[in-house]
């Protein structure tokens, strides 16, 4: 309520024509995705492993800078929707003037889920979960496992999930290996002893859509 009108409406724009979220659906998957034609049709596959089709949702938002020409993400998307037609895809696209800020992106990307979750009359609380474009792998029990932590605990409001680099990268590259393993350590234990907060970056990391709402979304002020 405390947007610009101005944003409203382009939030409007882009959820135009999108269909209603389900009253099953349980967990919304928010991918960004800049040129990822390459990466996109992977990461579609792998979200097509997960069980429970009918509890999560997958939204894409391809978006590129005005100086930029389109690539095939849009193919790509129609292409996994018409093989995977019991998976909810939903496909948001936009031109910024400039190249945007990857926070900017999601910015827009979770205000517009919020936008269709309040336009789709859906009074219960949604997990949302941010990830990028150029996923490698993930269990199939990802998007019911992340719902369920939420479930069981009614005081945790956001979730740092577990991520790595592909084990092909390891195997060529082992000091990447042991440098990566050194810093994960390093890192949790800082925090865990330290900061006594979870990392919540821009891959793999969830949030109550309440609590997102009620914190006033992302900050569009932040210098990051």
């Amino acid at each position: 309520n405390n947007e610009d009108p101005g944003y409203i409406a382009e939030l409007n724009k882009l959820i135009e024509g999108t269909k209603p979220i389900g009253s099953d659906i349980e967990t919304v998957i928010t991918v960004p995705a800049y040129q990822e034609g390459k990466n996109l049709e992977k990461t579609i596959r792998s979200y097509a492993k997960l069980k429970n089709r009918s509890k999560f949702e997958l939204v894409i938002l391809e978006n590129h800078s005005a100086g930029v020409s389109r690539d095939n993400t849009l193919e790509v998307i129609e292409k996994m929707k018409l093989e995977f037609p019991d998976l909810n895809i939903v496909n948001l696209y936009k031109v910024f003037d400039k190249k945007p800020t990857i926070g900017e992106v999601r910015k827009y990307l979770v205000d517009s889920v919020m936008l269709r979750k309040v336009k789709s009359n859906i009074k219960n609380s949604l997990a949302i979960v941010s990830n990028d474009a150029d996923l490698e792998d993930i269990s199939e029990n990802y998007a019911d496992k992340i719902s369920e932590t939420f479930k069981k605990d009614p005081n945790i409001d956001a979730l740092g999930a577990k991520w790595d680099f592909p084990e092909k990268n390891f195997k060529k590259f082992p000091l990447l290996h042991a440098s990566q393993r050194l810093w994960q350590y390093l890192d949790i234990s800082f925090r865990n002893y330290y900061l006594k907060s979870p990392e919540l970056i821009g891959r793999n990391s969830a949030f109550r859509s309440g609590v997102y709402a009620a914190i006033g979304g992302y900050n569009k002020n932040a210098k990051l």
